[in-house]
């Protein structure tokens, strides 16, 4: 029986057994609130389909970085490729023009979906909206939003420090600790470091190093409180460290003959097929670093609420990878990236009569630049390329200009009744300036061969993009805790240029754009023992960015129409003060509707009609339901014990839809135990993640200058303890 339909039935078992969340009172449905609409509201009054788990949650079910949000949010799958971290909502995925989710921390916008990461720990929540955001969050949100919110300092003196060891030698050493500093004004500090020493990717070359391990080092100092009865601030700072060798990928097919002729070389090529393995021979190290400077200022004036975030982002990363992923010494690179951002949003809240409203206005400038390079120890005969040759793909020089004014209101027509309409417009405005040489290196010396043989020199390219987003709807309450809502928004995602393509003829790409019809109900039900929502929605899609792999170049294409049909259904359940649960599934029919499509494994060869194909990363089925039980509170203390499973029908990460394309079904158990001392001042927690040691696919991409797909898995078993003492 396949771990698909193992899964499938575990969960039903578990469902049968019992229930989910944490609660207000002991035997109840916790009261969330949230701030994803940029006001404060319980996020059953939202109408929205949204999902928040808290700090503590995260921490008890071992979520420390964005992988582990996909199997406890519906409709989101995640996974990372050579650094950069792909979020897919509801079969939207990670934009090549730019992130097609919406990323913030602590309510700053992140240019880089790289720099969203949870190991900074002390979360106070995490926040996921699904579906188009283009009136409040802007023209990165097409997918939707994720808010990671961090906890603001208190005027309690306090804070905890935690041990944990993992199998593969993994060492995490965490601390918070909170200090009043004036009778209004607090400062917290995190610190967290986690050093992997064991690779989850073995290389099967004797003396060679294993992959997907190094060390980071993350924190974050707030500092904030009154200054006023009416006036207060939040100065946010925020880094992070890593080194090791982080990214990788791994072939999931034999080089092509196709391949072999252009580079002879490879085939002598090691290829091992098995899941978490590598024959990688070249360099494989990355140093990255991360830092951010932000400052939030709350006035609560006689008109409303003004709100300013002020911040500045530094984000720098050094990275070598063998990115043919074998013993041959055939495409070892040196990719460097640079990029500094400043950032601006200012808004105000308002309630006039019957009209809750929000007006803004926001502003981003982000420069950066990135050289990859390509040595060529024993040539490149498809290049041309004597043995010492060299290809360097520069950008110079990324400007992006982005600035927008928004206004969301609700009117509240009766005790029952909301209207709901927004719009926001968005220009972007883009530079950039890039090189491709070709070259050899004579005593380390690189030498550019001449004018001829150098593509799009120096070459600028500017543009300019704009957009008017925006949503319409309505709320009604049908009973008490109860209400339905629908609505209808737009979304935008920016177009660019294929910078590193110089040599196709420096083509653009088109925004892409949405509409998208959404349906829902919210409950909370049997005296709030029960929390019920379900949706359904409808995306029609226009110029779908979809990427490809062209050799050394990443070739960005516009698929002209594609739809999305689902339903979700989220339910936590709390029968009594022992037992919580939590379930949410997902039902997705995305396709393409019109695209004919060029294959990065033969580029040569016709576009391929995939009009009626799956779009990338979206599963027919996916699901998840945790199960905790927690006893009573006895002289030696008290457990928490817990069950995580997921499961997933087949993904299909490339539109041709092939086998090859695709991660067959899969389902995923994870189980816990927490024994805290009487007052909660210790806890001890014990873990086995993925016990089944369950291979699966999280992000495939291809190339012809291999002739293979290559891939990145999911985390394998792990078995770790925590040790945590709060002061």
């Amino acid at each position: 029986m396949s771990s698909f339909r193992i899964a499938i039935l575990s969960t039903c078992a578990l469902a049968a057994l019992s229930p989910v969340a944490r609660a207000g009172t002991p035997d109840t449905v916790e009261t969330v609130v949230v701030t994803a609409l940029k006001r404060t509201e319980s996020i059953q009054a939202v109408p929205a389909s949204i999902t928040a788990l808290s700090g503590a949650g995260l921490e008890e079910r071992g979520i420390s970085d964005i992988e582990g949000l996909q199997f406890a949010v519906p409709s989101v799958e995640t996974g990372a490729l050579l650094g950069d971290t792909q979020i897919t909502i509801r079969g939207i995925g990670e934009g090549p023009g730019g992130a097609s989710t919406a990323i913030y921390v602590d309510g700053v916008y992140q240019p880089i979906a790289a720099l969203a990461d949870l190991t900074a720990i002390d979360m106070g929540r995490v926040e996921v909206l699904r579906g188009p955001q283009g009136t409040l969050y802007g023209r990165n949100a097409i997918g939707g939003a994720v808010n990671f919110i961090s906890n603001a300092p208190t005027q309690e003196l306090g804070g905890n420090v935690s041990a944990q060891y993992e199998t593969y030698d993994e060492y995490r050493l965490q601390g918070v600790v909170n200090v009043p500093l004036t009778s209004t004004i607090a400062a917290r500090a995190t610190v967290n470091y986690d050093d992997r020493e064991e690779g989850f990717i073995k290389n099967v070359i004797p003396g060679q190093e294993d992959l997907d391990k190094g060390k980071v080092l993350s924190g974050r100092l707030r500092i904030g409180g009154q200054v006023t009865d009416n006036f207060s601030i939040d100065l946010n700072l925020q880094g992070k460290h890593a080194n090791g060798p982080f990214q990788y990928f791994s072939l999931q097919n034999p080089i092509s003959a196709g391949a072999i002729a252009g580079f002879p070389a490879l085939g002598g090529a090691i290829v091992p097929l098995q899941p978490w393995r590598t024959s990688a021979n070249g360099p494989n190290d990355v140093h990255e670093n991360y830092g951010v400077a932000a400052l939030t200022a709350d006035w609560t004036a006689s008109f409303g609420d003004v709100k300013s975030i002020t911040a500045y982002q530094s984000y720098d990363i050094t990275a070598a990878t063998d990115q043919d992923g074998t013993n041959v010494d055939a495409f070892p690179n040196t990719t460097k990236q640079s990029d500094r951002t400043f950032t601006e949003e200012l808004n105000l809240s308002t309630h006039i009569g019957p009209v809750d409203s929000i007006f803004g206005a926001f502003y981003m400038n982000e420069k950066g630049t990135r050289d990859s390079f390509y040595p060529f120890p024993i040539g490149y005969p498809a290049f041309f390329l004597p043995p010492g040759g060299y290809a360097d793909y520069q950008l110079p020089q990324k400007d992006v200009d982005s600035r927008a004014v928004y206004a969301d209101l609700t009117w509240n027509l009766s005790d029952q009744l909301r209207l709901i309409g927004g719009l926001r417009y968005s220009e972007d405005r883009q530079t950039y300036r890039i090189n491709q040489s070709f070259g050899v290196i004579v005593a380390g010396t690189r030498i550019p061969f001449g004018p001829a043989l150098t593509t799009c020199p120096t070459a600028v390219t500017k543009l300019q993009f704009d957009s008017l987003t925006g949503k319409v709807g309505a709320q009604f309450d049908v009973a008490q805790d109860q209400n339905v809502y629908g609505t209808v928004a737009t979304g935008y995602l920016s177009g660019g240029l294929n910078d590193l393509n110089c040599s196709s003829g420096q083509d653009t790409y088109k925004p892409e754009k949405i509409t998208s019809y959404e349906v829902g109900y919210k409950s909370r039900l049997f005296d709030e023992h029960l929390i019920f929502n379900v949706a359904a929605f409808y995306y029609d899609f226009t110029n779908l960015q979809v990427t490809q792999l062209e050799g050394f170049n990443r070739v960005i294409e516009n698929a002209a129409s594609s739809t999305v049909k689902g339903a979700e259904l989220e339910t936590d359940w709390v029968p009594d003060s022992h037992w919580l649960v939590s379930f949410s599934g997902t039902y997705l029919d995305a396709h393409y509707l019109k695209y004919l499509a060029n294959d990065s494994l033969n580029p040569s060869a016709p576009d391929v009609d995939v009009a009626g194909n799956r779009l990338s990363n979206s599963p027919g089925f996916s699901g998840n339901l945790s199960v905790a039980y927690r006893t009573d509170t006895f002289d030696w203390g008290q457990l928490v014990l817990r069950a995580d499973s997921a499961a997933r029908s087949r993904i299909y990460f490339r539109p041709f839809n092939q086998p090859l394309d695709s991660q067959s079904g899969y389902g995923l158990l994870n189980l816990g135990v927490t024994w805290y001392t009487p007052n909660e001042r210790y806890s001890v927690r014990v873990f086995d993640n993925n016990v089944t040691n369950t291979a699966y696919i999280v992000t495939q991409d291809a190339t012809d200058s291999v002739g293979s797909r290559y891939v990145t898995y999911g985390t394998p078993n792990q078995i770790g303890v925590q040790l945590k003492a709060n002061f």
